[in-house]
Parts: structure tokens; C-alpha cells; sequence
């Protein structure tokens, strides 16, 4: 496993060659970016055929966390995840200020 620490928000940026991961996590990371279908965008790059994306960010009705504004709507991440042709897996939650949904790439 390697962590990677880049500018999500700008294509290519991660370094990593196209088609090389089996898992992207995207872990809190939505909520914050303002250019969403980039992020989105390189994680489908980097994915091989048959790769998952998880995505975990703050439930919308909790709490504890990020302004309500801030946080993005799990409908939302489907919609953007599937606007790349990522295809649903699962959905789980991931405790109790958390949402959790992993897709596939096909």
C-alpha cells in the first residue's frame, strides 16, 4: 500500500500511472473539494477495470462535524461516481457520524 499526498483537484497530480490501483479510498475528502468531478475523475484514471472506489464522508444529519453546507449528500457522491460509469457495489456505515458507499469500475 502507498499513501499519496497531492492536489487531488488537479489531473494527474497523484503521479501515479493510469490503470495501475485496485482500491482508491477517498476518506473525508469530498465534502472539502470544490472541484468534485476532478477528484472523481482521477480516481477513475487511476483505477484498473474491475477497481473500487470507497468513499467515506460526514452523514448529513449528524452532530458532530462540518457545517451542514459543507458536507456533500450521499445522493449526490452516487450521482457523481456514476456520472464516471463507476457502478454500486455497497452501501455501510461507517460509525456514527459517517457514511459509507463503495462502487466498481467496470
Amino acid at each position: 500500500m502507498t499513501t499519496k499526498q497531492c492536489d487531488l483537484e488537479r489531473f494527474q497530480s497523484t503521479g501515479l500511472a493510469d490503470f495501475t490501483c485496485d482500491l482508491v479510498i477517498l476518506s473525508s475528502v469530498l465534502h472539502q473539494a470544490t472541484k468534485r468531478q476532478e477528484v472523481v475523475r482521477e480516481a477513475y484514471r487511476v483505477l484498473k477495470s474491475g477497481g473500487k472506489v470507497l468513499v467515506v464522508d460526514w452523514d448529513r444529519d449528524t452532530l458532530l462535524g462540518p457545517l451542514t453546507a459543507e458536507r456533500i449528500k450521499k445522493e449526490d457522491v452516487r450521482a457523481l461516481l456514476e456520472q464516471f460509469g463507476f457502478r454500486p457495489l455497497q452501501d455501510m456505515k461507517a460509525g456514527s457520524f459517517h457514511f459509507a458507499i463503495l462502487y466498481g469500475k467496470s
